[in-house]
């Protein structure tokens, strides 16, 4: 059964303008209502920064989907993303099944598409440390906010023992101004030999989260051969920057021995924290787009 929502389409004008705000139905099986909050007359452009709808949903679902010219010729295209909402808590353990709905909403009725922005050469050549601008946009075009991902070549890149240079990504909102930051921290001496971490950063660089991304065991959880048919979920543990409390996971899930598992190159489960702003749940998407490119490209190759 097919439940409608309210999408958050809106128009941004230049600043000091007017914002004007018109709500589109469209249909995500299977999840709860979400209304789009509207933007009442007046609200000027820089007042509205592309993310404070994010405080509406529970995650968000990304959907990779193949291209046929990497499938065929193995070449390294631009990567695109269909994401879905997930207005309902999220288990605490996710697998094929569940992430079946999201796949189905994602390609069908996505509520936003990306698309990385990207040097051919640097695909090619250095596919792990291309630089990239990826707007996340809606169906008329309106984009919200964007990653950026600097070009930063290191040819002693031997995560999680060592490299020289550090790995880093920023997104920023639909005026162009900082949102958060994310960065790969360089464990010395290999102490950490099967995980990697990030730190996700706000726009004044205090550390809001840190990711640890293994391939061994997480919090409540193992990640050996994950993700796919042996173990579904690939998880990342998520920690607050300051107590080192565990807020929860974000998750990579197998789409399934099926034709899923042949069409989908990554299937990313973005699990906000409770009580969470919309800034700081903009920056922990910036920081799994970092283990997306980082760490799970590297994996994939």
């Amino acid at each position: 059964m097919e439940t409608s929502y309210a999408s958050p389409r809106r128009s941004l004008l230049s600043e000091g303008h007017s914002v004007v705000v018109a709500a589109e139905p469209y249909s995500v099986p299977g999840t709860g209502v979400v209304t789009a909050q509207p933007v009442t007359a007046g609200t000027t452009a820089s007042a509205n920064r592309g993310c404070e709808w994010l405080s509406g949903y529970q995650g968000l679902f990304l959907r990779q989907h193949i291209e046929l010219l990497e499938v065929i010729g193995g070449c390294e295209t631009k990567n695109r993303y269909q994401i879905t909402p997930i207005s309902t808590p999220l288990p605490a353990s996710l697998n094929s099944g569940w992430a079946q709905e999201f796949r189905e909403a994602a390609a069908y009725s996505p509520l936003l598409t990306a698309k990385e922005e990207s040097d051919c050469c640097e695909r090619v050549c250095c596919p792990m440390f291309r630089g990239f601008t990826m707007d996340f946009k809606d169906v008329q075009g309106i984009s919200y906010f964007r990653v950026e991902r600097p070009f930063v070549c290191d040819p002693c890149y031997c995560q999680p023992c060592c490299s020289l240079y550090t790995q880093n990504l920023r997104i920023v909102d639909a005026n162009g101004h900082l949102l958060g930051s994310a960065t790969e921290v360089d464990h010395a001496c290999g102490s950490e030999c099967c995980a990697r971490s990030f730190v996700a950063s706000d726009a004044n660089g205090k550390p809001i989260y840190k990711l640890r991304a293994s391939d061994c065991g997480t919090h409540d959880h193992h990640n050996c051969c994950a993700p796919s048919c042996l173990n579904e979920e690939y998880a990342v543990d998520v920690f607050e920057a300051g107590t080192g409390e565990w807020v929860g996971q974000s998750s990579w899930v197998w789409p399934g021995c099926n034709c899923g598992g042949l069409t989908d190159r990554s299937n990313m489960a973005t699990r906000f924290p409770a009580g969470s702003s919309d800034e700081s749940r903009a920056t922990l998407l910036a920081g799994l787009m970092l283990v997306e490119y980082a760490a799970r490209e590297r994996r994939r190759k």
